[in-house]
C-alpha cells in the first residue's frame, strides 16, 4: 500500500469518527465497536479514490 493509498484511506476514515480501522499487511478493516466491516485488500493497481469508495462502502454496511 502506497501513502497516498494510505492517506486516502484516513480521509475516508474521517466522515466515520466513532469508527477505527485495523491494518494488517495489505488489508484495512473498519470496525464499529467491536463489529467489524468487511474487509478491503489495497492493490498497487488501486486508485485513490477506488480506496476511498471501497473502504466507505465496507464502513456504511456497519450501518445497516
Amino acid at each position: 500500500m502506497t501513502n497516498k493509498q494510505l492517506a486516502a484511506a484516513r480521509r475516508a476514515m474521517n466522515r466515520f469518527p466513532s469508527y477505527r480501522i485495523e491494518k494488517s499487511g495489505e488489508m484495512l478493516t473498519p470496525y464499529r465497536g467491536s463489529v467489524a466491516g468487511p474487509p478491503v485488500t489495497v492493490t498497487d493497481t488501486m486508485t485513490e479514490s477506488e480506496v476511498v469508495q471501497t473502504l466507505m462502502a465496507s464502513c456504511a454496511s456497519l450501518d445497516d
